[in-house]
């Protein structure tokens, strides 16, 4: 994306809720390095400093407390006693890191799904801080590991632990629905986590949970399959010849499952790329990741995804296997993915799938923090929105770049001349 006119800043330091309209919409566009995002994410998820201090308070409380557990563990292993950290706990949604996609299935058809419990286990299994630590456990200790090395890399994977842990221990005493986590959601937490650091990583991550993600960590895996169901038909209207191609391969959306389920940050290579793609989704509506979604099935429909010659298993391959075989312009994926969202807006998008929109993550959108028109602002609108001394900057940019390229193309005319 376009970095944004450095004035954010000044929009951030002044009256920031009279200016949240237009700190969202620079947000959306990407910011410049984590130092900037550090002060505008919690600007754009409505995060006042009173919840920050107490997001703070309630990681530190609650970390220690895991941290003790993790101790007694250590000691437990070592003194030959059975290491409950190697328990099967898997969560609702269970897949292999290599192929998110494929495994997601397998649980679809029941296999691989963790109902059955020995006593034994069961009773193991609740001497546990939550339900899911174990799992928690396995999936840090193979994050991050593209971003960072070494003693950091261990060092922040406790921390992600604390974050998770102390997530899902707060959330049993909050009013809703009742949290689960899924197979993904470390790789959310690790951007939060090296992007802002834990206590604001943490501050944010809780905010996701009872907004964009909430109907992901929910009891069952429904929310995603109509999610996923609703991409499928946004790449027919946008481009209906790539959908009969994927009709024609029996492919199903669940492909897409990787990119979903943890905003990118499983496929991107780079931290400030995956934070960019935050940048988007904080500020945008909860469908937004879908029309990135078809935005990168459509960039792949023009570099190479037709040339696959074969069943479903080599289209999926290919696709699966895309940003680690091809050079991937994420900042134009983004581009068009807003301009998807601005011909096929949500609430239009939303007809085709009526079940979709009964979800607390879409029924509560606009969320309380969110400025009431956002959700049916027009692309025009949406320009018209930035402030005037911001327009005249661009303008102006635009000017002399424009004048620029004319001075160049009468240099070089005359040179062609002699």
């Amino acid at each position: 994306m376009d970095s944004p006119p450095a004035d954010i800043e000044s929009l951030a330091l002044g009256d920031a809720k009279k200016n949240l309209h237009h700190i969202r919409y620079l947000c959306s566009r990407g910011l410049n390095g984590h130092a900037q995002r550090k002060r505008i994410w919690p600007l754009v998820l409505g995060l006042t400093e009173r919840d920050l201090e107490r997001d703070r308070r309630l990681l530190e409380t609650e970390s220690a407390k895991l941290d003790q557990f993790m101790r007694e563990e250590e000691k437990g292993r070592s003194a030959g006693m059975k290491n409950r950290g190697r328990l099967n706990t898997p969560s609702r949604i269970v897949f292999d890191q290599d192929d998110l996609s494929m495994s997601f299935i397998n649980v679809l058809d029941g296999k691989g799904d963790p109902e059955e419990k020995d006593e034994e286990e069961e009773g193991e299994r609740k001497k546990l801080p939550v339900k899911d630590w174990n799992l928690i456990i396995c999936d840090v200790n193979r994050s991050m590991w593209m971003f960072i090395q070494d003693e950091e890399l261990t060092n922040r994977r406790r921390e992600l632990c604390y974050m998770l842990g102390s997530l899902f221990r707060a959330s049993k005493d909050e009013p809703g629905p009742q949290l689960h986590y899924y197979q993904g959601l470390h790789d959310i937490a690790s951007i939060l986590l090296l992007t802002c650091g834990k206590d604001l990583g943490f501050s944010i991550l809780r905010r996701l949970s009872r907004s964009y993600l909430q109907d992901k960590m929910g009891s069952s895996i429904d929310y995603v399959t109509e999610e996923l169901d609703l991409l499928w038909h946004l790449v027919k209207i946008a481009n209906p010849r790539l959908f009969r191609f994927v009709q024609s391969t029996r492919l199903i959306p669940y492909v897409a499952l990787p990119w979903t389920l943890t905003w990118f940050s499983h496929n991107v290579p780079d931290l400030n790329s995956a934070a960019t793609f935050f940048d988007l989704f904080l500020s945008s509506h909860p469908l937004m990741p879908i029309y990135a979604s078809a935005s990168l099935m459509l960039y792949m429909s023009s570099h190479g995804l037709y040339n696959v010659r074969g069943d479903f298993t080599d289209v999926h391959d290919f696709i699966s296997r895309f940003s680690s075989t091809h050079v991937v312009p994420y900042q134009k994926l983004l581009k068009d993915a807003v301009l998807l969202f601005d011909k096929y807006p949500p609430q239009k998008l939303l007809l085709s799938n009526a079940k979709l929109s009964g979800y607390l993550t879409i029924q509560r959108y606009p969320y309380p923090w969110v400025p009431p028109n956002e959700y049916h602002i027009t692309p025009q609108e949406r320009r018209d929105a930035t402030p005037t001394h911001l327009k005249v900057g661009l303008i102006a940019a635009g000017t002399i770049a424009a004048v620029a390229t004319l001075t160049l193309l009468v240099t070089l005319k005359k040179s062609d001349g002699v």
